[in-house]
């Protein structure tokens, strides 16, 4: 290719010569003739007035005077008007400018001559009989005819010379291509084996590359496979322990594994974004459950740092959106993550603004840390970049996780940006095009998974992994399913055989039999006929993802799978029923010390609804404890109580409505006393 272009190059060079030097050609062929005629018509009309003086009758012994007369005149306006067009063009005859000085400085020199010779013509067609003028323009014609043949010779001259330059253009260029082409005889031979070095290093790479992925893949298995029991287990520890300092360690262990988790993706994520293969799957999704778990996740960050976490949330819970969950769960940790990291003292603040005309939902990480200076600011969305200047020894960091963020924000059709200010701290504000969804989780609207109930309902759990099958087992005894596990496919198809399953939840990678061969086999045999199978996997590759699908699975799980997360994929195929806490009875009828209680229970309004707006827990949960230790009101104590759990579990819907469940509560105790 390259060859045939510097091949190619000459006669392009050569054809574009020719292109633009085409006017001053066409020009010159008009001019020389248009000179030419000048000359011949100089003596032509001297000859016609020399002819108009002889006659002296209408006749002459040839033309009559009256078509002499009649031809001069013409003849006049015509030289006239080829004499201006050699010097200014003409629009009419399409002849342009003359463009050559030489010719231009020749006629300017005799237009004086010219113009002369014209009025002594014009005035003999006047007074015929004027011998004068005759002898002038006789005399005159012979200078000008001598002057127009120097500037015809001229024109011509400047004619040759550009076909010349033409053809000493072509024949550079013709050697030229001849040049290259001889080099690129030689040059063939090496080319050939630079195009077979690159396909050897292209094959090489390319099995690197397959090793790559390889490795991430078992690796990815390898890890989300015990995460999955450490996350699990100690979530459903936490759902029962009674102790608060117990409770708070069982927390601290499953953030750590999540946050190990999302190092993990983060590397995945990484490798499928230089390999292209990452792919957008929006889901139905609860923003508000999203980001009750990432306050959560952070919440012992910020109480570590002694910072205040805000939640700046609509009013109104946002409605179920179509989103990739995963990923804008990776951009608010990432986000969250480094607002923590580079905050000392005061606050960090999530807002989340959903705009139904644009159906467009804002996430925004506000922080008061140490902010990145104007001329940083692009930068730092770049790759292994971090702020010049920065104490990468108290940092730390890979400078990737803000890289990725922007990748996953313009994968999903939304825009990152960043508005900050050094010492002022900073405002990362992520948009992202987000649809309604008509579909709703049967766990959201602040049902908790520990109130869903299934009765009556049968799964087959087949993992080779024992802790899997106990988190499985014991999670399903909370809700009520009859669990039944299997260590193997071979142990799996006897159960199969003998017993009909609900649902089966099976692991992907096992020794012997995999679970997509199990699948295959239970499908083509028959063995549960309508039964919904779910592919249980720690691997992570999109490859995977879509083989299972391709084959049948009714749903792809990803290990780690936290409780609500399987109580809800659950609630897709098994009936609920959610179960209500019991109601405490409680003394409607308020004593003389108790009704004394209420102007002091009044001042605590304010300040629910200052706490609650923004979203200051740790407020909330003091105020909570404040409101239990003033009263002895059984309907404020229990609020109290149940306030301080909603803070706990970072139940952000219960939260919200706080202060609004305090002032009702409040008025109907006022409106009990003022009534008897």
């Amino acid at each position: 290719m390259f060859i045939l272009i510097f091949s190619f190059l000459p006669f392009m060079i050569g054809l574009g010569y020719a292109v633009f030097t085409s006017g001053d050609r066409s020009y010159l062929s008009t001019a020389i003739n248009m000179a030419g005629s000048q000359r011949m018509r100089t003596m032509l009309i001297a000859n016609y007035s020399q002819q108009l003086l002889r006659s002296t009758t209408n006749t002459t012994g040839g033309f009559p005077k009256d078509s002499i007369h009649s031809v001069l005149r013409s003849e006049l306006l015509t030289y006239q008007h080829f004499s201006e067009t050699l010097k200014h063009g003409c629009t009419e005859h399409n002849v342009k400018l003359n463009p050559f000085p030489p010719v231009v400085l020749l006629l300017d020199e005799m237009n004086p001559q010219v113009i002369g010779y014209i009025e002594s013509a014009q005035s003999l067609l006047k007074d015929p009989s004027c011998t004068a003028k005759v002898a002038v323009i006789t005399g005159t014609a012979m200078e000008l005819k001598n002057r127009y043949h120097v500037i015809t010779e001229l024109y011509q001259k400047i004619n040759d010379q550009m076909i010349l330059r033409q053809k000493l253009i072509d024949i550079a260029m013709l050697l030229f291509a001849a040049g290259v082409t001889i080099s690129g005889l030689f040059l063939t031979r090496h080319i050939r084996e630079q195009e077979n070095g690159l396909i050897a290093a292209k094959e090489s790479a390319e099995l690197a590359n397959r090793a790559k992925s390889l490795f991430l893949a078992n690796m990815s298995h390898e890890i989300r496979t015990p995460m999955n029991a450490i996350i699990g287990f100690s979530e459903l520890a936490a759902s029962e322990s009674t102790d608060r300092k117990q409770k708070r360690r069982l927390e601290i262990i499953k953030n750590a594994g999540s946050q190990l988790l999302h190092l993990i993706n983060d590397i995945l994520d990484l490798s499928k974004l230089e390999a292209h293969k990452m792919e957008v799957v929006p889901v139905p999704s609860d923003v508000n459950s999203l980001c009750q778990d990432l306050i959560s996740l952070f919440l012992l960050t910020a109480e570590k740092k002694g910072l205040f976490l805000y939640c700046d949330f609509p009013a109104e819970p946002i409605p179920t959106l179509l989103l990739d969950e995963v990923h804008v769960r990776q951009i608010l940790t990432n986000l969250l993550g480094n607002a923590f990291k580079f905050t000392d003292s005061g606050s960090v603040t999530l807002s989340v603004k959903y705009h139904f005309e644009s159906q467009v939902i804002t996430f925004s990480v506000i922080d008061t840390g140490i902010g990145i200076p104007q001329d940083q600011q692009e930068k730092v969305f770049g790759s292994f970049h971090q702020v010049e200047g920065q104490n990468r020894g108290k940092y730390g960091g890979t400078g990737l996780g803000l890289s990725l963020c922007k990748e996953f924000t313009e994968l999903m059709g939304g825009r990152i940006t960043v508005s900050s200010e050094s010492g002022k701290g900073s405002c990362f504000s992520v948009a992202i095009p987000a649809l309604l969804s008509q579909h709703r989780d049967a766990t959201t609207n602040g049902i908790s998974w520990r109130s869903v109930q299934f009765h009556g309902q049968s799964l087959l759990v087949v993992d080779d992994t024992e802790s899997n099958r106990q988190y499985i087992s014991e999670l399903m005894e909370i809700v009520s399913i009859h669990c039944v596990t299997a260590d193997s496919a071979k142990a799996a198809l006897e159960l199969c055989e003998r017993e009909k399953f609900g649902l089966i939840l099976m692991d992907i990678r096992m020794p012997g039999m995999s679970g997509i061969e199990l699948f295959v086999h239970i499908k083509e045999h028959n063995l549960q006929p309508n039964v919904p199978i779910l592919a249980f996997t720690a691997s992570a590759t999109n490859e995977e993802k879509r083989a299972i699908h391709d084959l049948g699975f009714s749903e792809y799980l990803s290990k780690p799978i936290a409780p609500d997360q399987i109580v809800s994929v659950l609630s897709r195929y098994f009936q609920r029923t959610v179960v209500e806490g019991e109601e405490s009875t409680v003394n409607l009828s308020l004593t003389a010390s108790e009704s004394d209680e209420l102007p002091m229970l009044s001042t605590f309004a304010d300040r629910l609804a200052s706490a609650v707006s923004p979203m200051d827990i740790e407020a909330l949960a003091i105020l909570a404890e404040e409101i239990r230790s003033a009263t002895t009101i059984e309907r404020f104590t229990t609020f109290a109580t149940q306030l301080y759990n909603a803070t706990v579990d970072i139940d952000i819907t219960n939260l919200s409505q706080a202060s609004e469940t305090f002032v009702t509560l409040l008025n109907t105790c006022q409106s009990e006393v003022q009534h008897g």
